[in-house]
């Protein structure tokens, strides 16, 4: 049996990788689209504080450490096995 065998599982890897990559993309010609429509709107001094505040955002963003996608691995994995008595609900 040959090492480069496709296995099942290939076809989801390749489909999934297309859409993170499409999610990576797809935002840069949005931005070029929005931002002077933003620009216009706002104007340069409002538009500078939204800067300041995305700036902030994703700054703060890097002290995540990784929890949201953690927690998240964790909760569907509860859920796939059917346990989801550990799991709070938002009712």
């Amino acid at each position: 049996m040959s090492p480069y065998r496709k296995s099942a599982t290939h076809g989801l890897v390749v489909r999934n990788r297309m859409w993170n990559l499409l999610g990576a993309l797809l935002p840069i010609p949005v931005a070029l689209v929005c931002i002077p429509v933003l620009v216009s709107g706002l104007g340069l001094d409002r538009f500078g504080a939204l800067g300041l505040a995305w700036m902030v955002m994703g700054h703060f963003e890097m002290f995540d450490f990784g929890l949201g996608q953690s927690s998240t691995r964790f909760v569907s994995a509860d859920v796939a096995r059917g346990e989801r008595g550990m799991l709070r609900t938002c009712d």
